[in-house]
Parts: structure tokens; C-alpha cells; sequence
């Protein structure tokens, strides 16, 4: 491949020894990075060229984001059993919505006086109304059943990153938000352009669907990428959005016994990907559509990208060859043509819908004046999804099911009280970032104590993981095991 160059003998190509400044340049993926406290170019910076620096001083509060939000709640007494509440929420974040301009990027003056309203641009408008109608027959029982969507906005993390990750061969790698999204540069038949490598190296041309495909390596550690046929731009990010619909029951169920029910079915979608390839690598179309295992099945991208895989064990084969069939680098709308290599770019992306299900149920048991016994119980109705983009299980990272149990006594002749806890955890897979794997189920026991010395001192005692048995409960943390701690508390 050709790296960024300085055509010092202006012939028109990279010779060996040309580089950017503060970079040499010695043959094939060999470089010399050094930095000479001279400002080469006579721009007014000095080694800006050594790759990019993380954090510099004039990347300090680029971005100015504004949010506006408004809510308000109405209980309307219907009769004796019956109430109805209703709520709204309005959110204006001038990063998703050009409804308010707030003026204020460069100057940072956030008086309203400033505003500008543009009421024929509603776009992005986040509105989370609920509405939910309790019903109470007689006391201690009551019954609801509520809606309401909700929005998640995007991070500015997600938003507006931008640093420099490495050098990859003669290629910088970056992290950038989505912020005004992620353009390609096209030709007239709406194909991307890409940076050849291999028998064309150093040209820029323009995709050709038919005799190649785009992979996009991943950055989870545990999925080895995907292909796909076509390449889009990328807009800016929205917000996820969750609408949930939720059944509940709290009441009495015997003398000494109550109890609580909520059911509840959530719809989510436009999950925010974690750094994801944004430019994908170009490869030789055959490497998917080839026949590894001779059985006369082979695997298509019109089929691949309808997540349809015809043959699996020819598609395994395609990820594990995809390297031998490299072609290029795609690259963006704002890559610089002449004698630079476009950034490979990692990004934040939307995707996705999932339909969730679950319910939480619990039962409070007053065994006499000094015992109780409290009961609960979590499920989920599942753990995992597919990923649209990847083709690929993604883990809620959250177990189906999960118990509880507290047991306390408090004497009454006694300034004094104990508690036993206990909760059961299902075995769930987990995955965020690099981080993955299968958190085992565990059970735990918890004890703790009180007594009160005095009107004025007190002492407690807590014995978290009585049993100690070591347990991991997210990907990356360590083994948990027994944790004591007493405490002495002392009031004037």
C-alpha cells in the first residue's frame, strides 16, 4: 500500500524514504515515526503529523449541547374506585431536533431571549407521554394498568467522539460520533469509493457489487465480523425508544399476608450499537460465494443480507478466509484524495427491535408480632436477541430468573433485630465490549444485625456472602466472596 506522502521529487508517486512530515517511509509496512520540534509545512503546528494526539487542547469543549425539557401530570378522581393519571414529557435536544436554535455554539449565552423557535420543524421531538388508570375496589386492593413510551438519548460519548486509536499498516484508525452522521463518497451509479490495496494499491476506485462485497470486521472480540451486499449512508443517531405496557396488583391476600403482581410487555427499538466498523473493508465477492465444503450448496449476499445463510459451514470458512480476499478500504465523504489513505473509521450506529416480556411478584408474611417472611420472584421472558447487523446473539445480560427471600426478627422485649437474606441468580450469558462470557447461576446468603447500646450509640454487624462462596456477577469484575463489616453509629 501507499501511506500519506510528501511527493519531494514530484513525480508523482510515493518513492521510498517520501512520507508525511515526521513519518519515513521504508518499504512495505515499515515506518519511522519521529518527532523534530520543527514546524515542516509552515502551518503553525508543530509534529501535527505524528498520527493525531488524544485530548489537545483545542478538542476542549468543541460542542455546546443544549436540552430543553418540559412535563406535567394530571390525576383525575373518576369515582370512589376508579382514578385515571396521564403525564407528558417534552424533550428538545438541539443535537436530534432543529425545532429551538438556540444560538448560543459559539458565545455560550443560554438566555431564552436568544431562542429561535421553528415550528415547521418537528423532527426529533421527543414527546413520553403514560397514561396509566388505577382501579381500587375496597381496601387494600388495587389494581392498574398503564402505558407509556419512553425515549433514551444518545450519549455524548456516542455524539461526538473523535480520537485517534492507532496505526493499522499504512491506514489511522479512528473513533468518531455520529454527529451529522456518516457519508461515502459516490459515483454516478451510487457506488462507494474505496482505496485499492494488493494488485492496485495507492489508486482510488469505485465499488463494483458485481464482483465484490464489503466485511466489516468486529470489535466484539467473540464475533468475527459480517459481510454485506450494499453499503448506506448513515444518518445521524436517534433516541431508543421503549412503549411498555404494564398490568399490576398490590393487596391484601389473607390476615397476615400481601402480596404484589406486575406484568409488563416492553417493545425497544434503535438500540445505540457499541463502537462499531463504519468503513467497511472491500473483498473479493468469491470468498462468501464459494463452495468450501463441496456440497454443492453455496452461500449468496442477496440471501446473507436477508439474514438467510444457506450453508453454514461455508459461511464459518468465509470468515476465516476473508483476509486472502482483501481489496480495499472504503472510504468517507471527507477523505482528502490526493496521496492520503482514507480513516478506517469506528462508530455508533442504530439498529434493532426486541419485544420483552417479563413479571416481578413478591408476597409479605407477618408471622407473628417479631417474624416476617418477605418473598420475591423476577422473570424474564428472554435473554437473548438477534443482532440485525451481525447475524449474531446478543445477551440482554440479565438472567431469566432470579428469587429472593428475607427473614427478620425484631423482638420486642429486646433493642436488638436480625435479618436473613437470601437470592438465587439463573445462569445468564453476558457481553459488553471485550468483555463476555456465562455468568453462573449462584446463591447467597446475607446476615445482619443490629443493637441499639444506647439512646445514643448503636452497632451493627454485616455479613454479606455468609457461606462465601466466590461468584462473578458481570463479565470483567472479580470473584466475590465474604465481605464483613461492623459499624458503630453514634447520634448527638
Amino acid at each position: 500500500g501507499v501511506p500519506d506522502y510528501v511527493d519531494e521529487n514530484g513525480n508523482g508517486i510515493c518513492d521510498y524514504g517520501e512520507s508525511e512530515p515526521g513519518v519515513k517511509w521504508a518499504g512495505e509496512n515499515i515506518f519511522y515515526v519521529y518527532a523534530d520540534g520543527i514546524d515542516n509545512n509552515g502551518d503553525g503546528d508543530i509534529d501535527e503529523n505524528i498520527d493525531e494526539g488524544i485530548d489537545e487542547p483545542e478538542e476542549d469543549n468543541r460542542y455546546v449541547v443544549n436540552e430543553l425539557g418540559m412535563y406535567y401530570q394530571l390525576n383525575w378522581k373518576i369515582s370512589d374506585k376508579f382514578e385515571l393519571i396521564q403525564a407528558t414529557r417534552f424533550d428538545v435536544h438541539d443535537r436530534l431536533s432543529d425545532f429551538i436554535e438556540f444560538n448560543n455554539q459559539k458565545n455560550y449565552n443560554y438566555s431564552p431571549l436568544k431562542w429561535e423557535f421553528n415550528f415547521d420543524k418537528k423532527d426529533g421531538i421527543q414527546i413520553s407521554p403514560k397514561i396509566g388508570l388505577a382501579y381500587k375496589p375496597r381496601e387494600h386492593q388495587n389494581f392498574r394498568l398503564t402505558w407509556a413510551q419512553a425515549f433514551n438519548t444518545p450519549s455524548n460519548n456516542s455524539l461526538f467522539l473523535d480520537i485517534y486509536i492507532t496505526r493499522v499498516a499504512i491506514f489511522k484508525v479512528y473513533a468518531r460520533g455520529a454527529d451529522g452522521g456518516y457519508i461515502y463518497d459516490r459515483n454516478s451509479d451510487n457506488h462507494p469509493r474505496y482505496f485499492a490495496i494488493g494488485e492496485d494499491q495507492g489508486q482510488y476506485k469505485w465499488f463494483n457489487p458485481e464482483n465484490s462485497i464489503y466485511f466489516y470486521p468486529s470489535v466484539d472480540p467473540k464475533i468475527k465480523g459480517y459481510f454485506k451486499g450494499g453499503l448506506k449512508d448513515l444518518g445521524g443517531l436517534t433516541p431508543e425508544i421503549v412503549q411498555t405496557l404494564e398490568f399490576g396488583y398490590k393487596g391484601r391476600l389473607a390476615q397476615k399476608i400481601f402480596g404484589t403482581l406486575d406484568v409488563y410487555s416492553s417493545h425497544y427499538n434503535s438500540f445505540v450499537s457499541g463502537a462499531s466498523f463504519i468503513t467497511p473493508i472491500v473483498i473479493r465477492k468469491n470468498i462468501l460465494e464459494f463452495d468450501y465444503d463441496g456440497d454443492l450448496d453455496t452461500n449468496r449476499i442477496a440471501e446473507l443480507d436477508e439474514n438467510f445463510i444457506s450453508d453454514p459451514e461455508d459461511y464459518d470458512e468465509a470468515l476465516d478466509m476473508w483476509r486472502s480476499g482483501i481489496v480495499g478500504i472504503t472510504s468517507m465523504d471527507s477523505t482528502i484524495y490526493t496521496g492520503s489513505t482514507p480513516p478506517v473509521v469506528v462508530g455508533y450506529i442504530n439498529y434493532g427491535e426486541v419485544d420483552l416480556w417479563g413479571l416481578d411478584a413478591s408476597l409479605a408474611i407477618f408471622l407473628n408480632r417479631e417474624w416476617s417472611l418477605n418473598l420475591t420472584y423476577s422473570h424474564l421472558g428472554m435473554n437473548e436477541f438477534l443482532n440485525p447487523i451481525t447475524n449474531a446473539y446478543d445477551p440482554i445480560n440479565a438472567p431469566r430468573h432470579k428469587v429472593g427471600m428475607q427473614l427478620q426478627y425484631i423482638p420486642r422485649k429486646f433493642p436488638l433485630n436480625f435479618t436473613l437474606n437470601a437470592r438465587y441468580v439463573d445462569a445468564f450469558r453476558w457481553s459488553s465490549g471485550i468483555y463476555y462470557g456465562q455468568i453462573n447461576a449462584y446463591t447467597i446468603f446475607d446476615l445482619h444485625s443490629g443493637y441499639e447500646i444506647n439512646d445514643n450509640l448503636k452497632i451493627n454487624l454485616t455479613i454479606n456472602n455468609v457461606l462465601n462462596h466466590k461468584h462473578t456477577e458481570i463479565m470483567g469484575g472479580p470473584a466475590i466472596g465474604q465481605m464483613i463489616v461492623l459499624r458503630l453509629q453514634a447520634s448527638l
